[in-house]
């Protein structure tokens, strides 16, 4: 009878509980004067961690699924609500980040969203001072082209090329900052930069055609004088596809420039440029079979120096031919010869990132590391774990990754981004992390995401899992049981911090291992009244739909 009584009152009490969607809180941090250009809100906005970008002494960027966020020291994370711009209005930032760079006090970063499914350049803002309270921005809308611009001035020359006309499909996938260049790259738009001393006009640069292995910019016998004009000899630029007469290698993912060199990666290899007078550049490409690379979309690109040798990393990965592979190549010689790193053949990787002989990738299975560039280990899925509480990343793809060996930290560190947050280990073995998520109520308990599918959300280890926010309590210990619309126990599962650290989950399964119906589930979380904070229990209505 009293069990009877029990389940009456958890049923009333699950009757009344919400799902779990909660609207974010706007709990601003205005600035302390008039002259501080910072509008905040404490925490993230959203769990997709897309790129990190490491500046100054301590000060991390976060760009993420809804907007930039920060970090300046070691423990809080602000989302910048408003972006204060040069000469316009302030503007609230909500886009997804898609890429960003940093060098010295300047950072940019790239916003995207879409439009009916399609993947939209939201605009690129920079900043001088990246670095001050008093951050002004400067914002461009994603660069392109009048209708008529099929003559494209590069340099003191010129090239012709197909007019970019839209924002659509046309989203800085990645930029870099390479001396007084700001370099961004996209699908349609290929690349482009901004002189960063006059900060006024995006020049479309040339590069190679998918036939090409080489593409001469400087010197001046490959260009036609043609009403006073040189233009560049038997060349048109067309990010269409080939089947159009287009080419892949004008599509754009990845840039790095450093010195006279600039790495371009597009969907038909790697470009190696080397800058000359006026800016004109001298192209070599590398391509799949031919150089040795594992496949011609190229994601990422990274370089490593140490114990003097320079080594370009590449995540590439297949693109149209049935030969290429997903994997990370890699060169030693500046290009002249490609090796493929085997351990990672099959592997979706996403980022790269470089501290002394050490490189991290970041991919779909996790965060892959090397100390030698041969042996390569897995490192586990972020956890947390501390006295009072526990928490851990549901999810085994890392987008992106930044080694980090800054003296305010007092140690190297790894920051990685993820589909469930981002973490920042306490050292470089990846073995103990700080997890920082989007709250979207932390004085409450709730099930996220509710409805939850163990098909598609946090896929972790093979399963789908639904975590249970304990709120701003400490709790050591949890049992969880969970009860069908009949009220039928289908899974019990006691928690315990001390000697299994970890989020409160489920992943969607009964006692015997079996995926659950769709259908309402009833949540009863019952904390030890010896080890918490809280002594109630907490009933919660989850929602399974598969």
């Amino acid at each position: 009878m009293k069990k009877n009584i029990q389940l009456i009152i958890f049923l009333v009490f699950a009757v009344q509980a919400v799902f779990g969607q909660y609207n974010l809180k706007k709990d601003f941090r205005l600035s302390k004067s008039p002259s501080v250009y910072l509008s905040e809100e404490p925490g993230l906005r959203s769990n997709i961690i897309n790129c990190i970008a490491i500046q100054g002494d301590r000060t991390t960027w976060i760009g993420t699924g809804q907007g930039i966020s920060v970090m300046h020291d070691s423990t809080s994370i602000f989302t910048l609500d408003t972006l204060h711009l040069v000469d316009e209005e302030p503007r609230f930032l909500f886009d997804s980040i898609a890429s960003m760079a940093v060098q010295n006090d300047v950072l940019s970063l790239a916003g995207h969203s879409r439009e009916n499914g399609i993947p939209l350049g939201t605009g690129i803002y920079i900043t001088e001072n990246g670095l001050s309270e008093q951050i002004e921005w400067m914002r461009y809308d994603q660069p392109v082209d009048a209708l008529g611009d099929s003559l494209v001035e590069f340099g003191a020359r010129y090239f012709n090329a197909r007019p970019v006309t839209k924002a659509l499909t046309n989203v800085t996938y990645d930029m870099d900052i390479g001396g007084d260049y700001l370099w961004i790259v996209s699908w349609a738009g290929g690349l482009r930069r901004l002189d960063l001393t006059k900060m006024e006009n995006w020049e479309r640069i040339p590069l190679p055609l998918d036939s090409l292995e080489e593409l001469n910019t400087c010197n001046i016998d490959n260009f036609n004088e043609v009403e006073g004009k040189l233009i560049l000899n038997n060349y048109y630029m067309d990010s269409s596809d080939p089947i159009t007469g287009g080419n892949h290698n004008h599509k754009g993912f990845s840039v790095l420039a450093y010195g006279d060199t600039v790495w371009v990666g597009t969907a038909n290899g790697i470009n190696r440029g080397i800058l000359g007078e006026n800016g004109c550049v001298n192209w070599h490409h590398y391509s799949h079979p031919i150089d040795n690379l594992s496949g011609n979309w190229v994601l990422s690109i990274a370089k490593q120096e140490y114990n003097n040798e320079r080594i370009i990393w590449a995540v590439t990965v297949n693109a149209i031919l049935p030969s290429e592979q997903r994997s990370v190549s890699f060169t030693r010689d500046d290009g002249e010869t490609w090796e493929i790193v085997e351990e990672l053949i099959g592997e979706r990787c996403h980022d790269i990132s470089v501290q002394g002989s050490t490189v991290f990738i970041a991919s779909d299975s996790g965060l892959w590391k090397t100390d030698d560039g041969n042996n390569w280990e897995l490192i586990p899925p972020a956890v947390e774990a501390t006295p009072v509480s526990s928490n851990e990343i549901l999810n085994n793809s890392v987008y992106s990754v930044a080694a980090d060996n800054r003296e305010y930290f007092g140690k190297s560190l790894i920051w990685i981004g993820t589909p469930d947050g981002l973490a920042r280990s306490y050292n470089s073995l990846g073995d103990n992390w700080q997890i920082y998520r989007a709250e979207y109520d932390k004085e409450k308990t709730y099930a996220y995401p509710n409805p939850f599918s163990p098909y598609s959300h946090n896929q972790l280890n093979g399963d789908g899992w639904v975590r249970f926010n304990t709120g701003i309590f400490s709790v050591q210990q949890v049992d969880l049981n969970i009860y069908n619309f009949a009220l039928e126990e289908v899974y019990s599962e006691r928690f315990d911090w001390q000697t299994n650290p970890g989020a409160v989950k489920w992943n969607g399964r009964d006692n015997r291992g079996e995926l659950v119906s769709n259908g309402v589930y009833f949540v009863n979380l019952q904390f030890s009244e010896n080890n918490n904070s809280i002594k109630e229990n907490h009933r919660i209505k989850l929602v399974v739909v598969k």
